[in-house]
């Protein structure tokens, strides 16, 4: 579970968030590290729904996908460090740190390796297809 607060011109405070369940999935973690950003941000354009609706990950194509790992790379937490993102955000059944390791930096990492096999593989296989083969 995780809390989200706004603070409204300093003290006060307004609770907007709760219970969720996310799938035990990469991009889908990702996405829904993307969802709290947009929340927090107040970022709240159709043009982001389909990489934050964390519950639909599975119908993402493969560009979507990359698009979702591009954004939160764009979107890091270093880009919020000790700004209105983590300042503003507390989890209620982890620490803040837990909570980023599990939904952000776990994920990319998984996703940074995942994609970077696949640009070496591409790599081989152009190299190979410009080879000089002798018969």
């Amino acid at each position: 579970m995780a809390r989200y607060f706004e603070f409204n011109g300093g003290v006060n405070v307004n609770r907007i968030g709760g219970r969720t369940s996310v799938p035990d999935d990469n991009i889908a973690k990702c996405m829904y590290y993307l969802n709290c950003v947009c929340i927090v941000i107040e970022y709240d354009d159709d043009d982001m729904e389909q990489y934050t609706d964390y519950e639909n990950y599975r119908w993402l194509t493969p560009y979507q996908r990359r698009r979702v790992f591009l954004l939160c790379k764009a979107l890091s937490p270093d880009e919020f460090e000790d700004r209105i993102f983590l300042k503003m955000m507390t989890c209620v059944d982890m620490d803040r740190q837990s909570w980023m390791q599990k939904n952000y930096y776990e994920p990319m990492q998984y996703l940074e390796y995942e994609y970077n096999l696949q640009r070496r593989q591409q790599s081989a296989e152009q190299i190979l297809s410009e080879a000089c083969i002798i018969s």
